[in-house]
């Protein structure tokens, strides 16, 4: 199957093509996971220093005077994702969904986000593993239309809404965990889930509980790696 690398140069409709139609295999050139990791190091730098970034420690729009606090910093972005998510008739075609996704995470690797390095690779990496969230082909949020759509798109990776894995729609919870279990990533998703409990004091409502202990329950036949998690998850509580 043929790759397609995604660094700070064009990409080629050729290249789109055979991602969204084909299944091209994603991967991010070395000069772009440079740029991410630059970006995301100011970001956080900005963030512990308390500085005024909008729409990351300031709400949106007419609330872009209002101050957000760090530890709430993960919850505005969960929430404005949400917000959006309003779409509504039938679903985009999957080689639509897939080329959206293909052009968002080639601007990503541009590096001018901020993104963390991982959740950019945790998106190409779901994509080329074949899950391709359900898109509502109607709604917009102002005038910028492509808001609702690529909120969509996101909150499937997120576990919210529907996707499809390898052609089958189902639950995006679903199929992320038919994922998870299918390719035996247990301790990175863990690691993962444990990074966002220790930034989170209320996590206890939040996603990465649910996410945590469904990876628990799906790990059964690891017991000893499903321990270890444990404790590392009652260090990070008290």
């Amino acid at each position: 199957m043929k790759t397609v690398f995604l660094d700070l140069d064009g990409l080629t409709i050729e290249d789109l093509a055979a991602a969204a139609r084909e299944g091209a295999t994603l991967r991010l050139g070395p000069a772009a996971e440079r740029r991410i990791a630059d970006g995301r190091a100011l970001v956080e730098q900005w963030v512990a220093e308390e500085r005024r970034i909008y729409g990351v420690t300031t709400g949106f729009g007419a609330l872009s005077d209002v101050a957000i606090s760090k530890k709430d910093t993960r919850r505005l972005q969960e929430n404005i994702l949400m917000s959006h998510a309003a779409g509504v008739g039938a679903p985009l075609d999957a080689e639509i969904v897939r080329a959206a996704m293909t052009l968002r995470v080639k601007d990503f690797a541009r590096g001018h986000s901020g993104i963390r390095p991982s959740t950019l690779s945790a998106l190409a990496d779901l994509l080329n593993a074949g899950i391709v969230p359900v898109v509502p082909r109607l709604g917009s949020v102002g005038a910028s239309g492509d808001l609702a759509p690529l909120a969509h798109m996101v909150a499937a990776y997120m576990g919210h809404g529907h996707a499809t894995l390898k052609g089958a729609r189902m639950d995006a919870r679903a199929a992320l965990a038919a994922l998870y279990a299918g390719m035996k990533r247990y301790g990175e998703a863990m690691d993962e889930l444990l990074e966002i409990t220790r930034k989170e004091k209320d996590w206890k409502e939040g996603e990465a509980k649910r996410q945590l202990l469904a990876l628990f329950n799906l790990a059964a036949d690891q017991p000893e790696l499903v321990s270890a998690y444990r404790k590392k998850l009652a260090q990070s509580l008290y």
